[in-house]
């Protein structure tokens, strides 16, 4: 078996040798840029697996963009490689096949950068010259390059996949090379500094996101807002600033514009400096607008006294004061009113503490406006108690329910004379009384032992809040 395998796999090495030789090029190149160089060195080229050799002139034309790069920035290439020394010599349909190009840099740097074009598949014809199309790929500057930098071709190397196998073909410069293009490295320190800002319309006193390149590592970024022709600069329409620069000249972080009242809606440039270097963005401004009318929510809608009361709003237009007060059923004022400002999505919350009992709704107002008024009922409640059995013995507990507490207090009891006089703590001996959410009461008392008999009031109470029941204490 391997004797017979072996003829067929030698003739497969050098079929694909021809082939890896024949696709560091093609006989038809492609006209290069206007910036592109082309050289036509001498190359020596080795097929793998001991396989032979060809040497003969290529015509290899690189284009690199930008011209002007940052030291350490990214370099595009495009390569376009003439006909190759070598024909193949053997037809093969869909090989995988990946070119590369060596250049070594000279003047501003030093060393040699690979451009490594994408896997195409290929089709070879035998006797014919192979045709390459111009493939493109990228490398980074040495982050220690300064002027022009100089390019010139000292390999190509082809890799090619024959049946699961991978084959290597080198072919290096030996002869009549030069440079086919050049690239400046600048200094990042000595470039303008460069600053992103959002596209679209920002909201005033929101948190705007900014980046940018080359500014100053350690540098204190500081920001202003402009108006648009770059005037009026002022550092007060910048609320709070958190903007840092990293170690490679990195700007990141926000910055927050003061509120709608002080920041109108249009068109800005925001302005940063670090101390040494100052950039510019154009930056739209435009403030929250209500999508319907102005709406408010109670939670909870009533209560006892001394209930607080959640107050939520939308639909109102950010940064403005909100009132938000008491009324009587006839629909007066009661007490003081409690203020807080709209956010930028134009949302409210605060907390509204019920003091009386007269209280019959709750009234919201838009910069005290009367004709932002909305207003939302609310329910003071009563709260009640009573016994789950109107006697007990001394020693004894009972069970208590009642409603309109406040919600999730925990209730004291004491024992009064039936006509509610001499109250007196110590003739509970036990309490274990609670309130749920919604103002329901609960639990049991435990009467003392030593407690005469007789007709008391047993009074329950939360803070100002207190109610009562009659409870027979009875020895039987």
């Amino acid at each position: 078996m391997d004797a017979v395998r072996t003829p067929r796999i030698r003739t497969l090495v050098a079929t694909l040798s021809a082939l890896v030789l024949g696709c560091t090029g093609g006989l038809v190149a492609l006209a290069p840029a206007a910036h592109a160089g082309t050289v036509t060195p001498t190359v020596h080229c080795v097929l793998p697996a001991g396989q032979g050799e060809a040497t003969g002139p290529q015509e290899m034309t690189v284009e690199l963009t930008p011209d002007t790069a940052e030291a350490g920035a990214q370099v595009h290439a495009t390569v376009t490689l003439g006909a190759s020394p070598a024909i193949p010599g053997t037809t093969l349909n869909d090989v995988p096949t990946t070119p590369s190009i060596d250049l070594a840099m000279s003047g501003g740097a030093t060393g040699t950068v690979t451009v490594r074009g994408p896997q195409i598949i290929m089709d070879i014809v035998a006797g014919q010259p192979l045709v390459m199309p111009v493939y493109e790929g990228d490398f980074f500057l040495p982050a220690n390059a300064a002027g022009p930098v100089d390019f010139t071709p000292v390999r190509t190397q082809t890799q090619t996949v024959v049946f699961g196998t991978t084959f290597s073909t080198p072919c290096d410069v030996v002869g009549g090379g030069g440079v086919v293009d050049t690239v400046t490295a600048q200094d990042p320190s000595t470039l303008p500094a460069t600053l992103t800002a959002p596209t679209s319309p920002v909201k005033p006193n929101t948190a705007v996101t900014l980046s940018g390149t080359r500014w100053t590592p350690g540098g204190t970024p500081a920001a202003a807002l402009c108006l648009a022709d770059g005037s009026s600069c002022d550092p007060a329409k910048v609320k709070a600033t958190a903007l840092a620069i990293d170690a490679s000249g990195n700007l990141s972080g926000t910055v927050t514009l003061q509120e709608a009242t002080r920041v109108p809606d249009g068109s800005y440039l925001i302005r940063v400096n670090d101390g040494t270097k100052e950039a510019t963005a154009a930056l739209g401004v435009a403030q929250f607008v209500p999508a319907g009318p102005r709406t408010i929510a109670l939670s909870p809608a009533s209560g006892p006294v001394g209930t607080v009361v959640r107050v939520t709003g939308s639909d109102y237009f950010q940064d403005r004061w909100i009132i938000a007060e008491g009324l009587d059923a006839a629909g007066v004022v009661l007490g003081t009113g409690v203020f807080v400002k709209s956010t930028p999505d134009g949302t409210f919350a605060l907390d509204y503490t019920v003091a009386s009992d007269a209280v019959a709704a709750i009234r919201v107002k838009e910069s005290n406006n009367a004709d932002t008024a909305v207003i939302a009922p609310f329910t003071v409640t009563v709260p009640t108690v009573s016994t789950g059995a109107g006697t007990v013995k001394p020693g004894r507990s009972v069970a208590l329910s009642g409603t309109g507490w406040p919600a999730g207090v925990t209730p004291t009891a004491t024992l009064c004379l039936s006509d509610g006089s001499g109250c007196d703590a110590s003739r509970i001996s036990a309490s274990a009384l609670s309130t749920d959410a919604s103002g329901m009461l609960s639990g049991t008392v435990t009467i003392a032992s030593g407690t005469a008999k007789g007709g008391y009031e047993l009074r329950v109470t939360s803070g100002t809040l207190s109610a009562s029941t009659p409870l027979t204490v009875s020895q039987k």
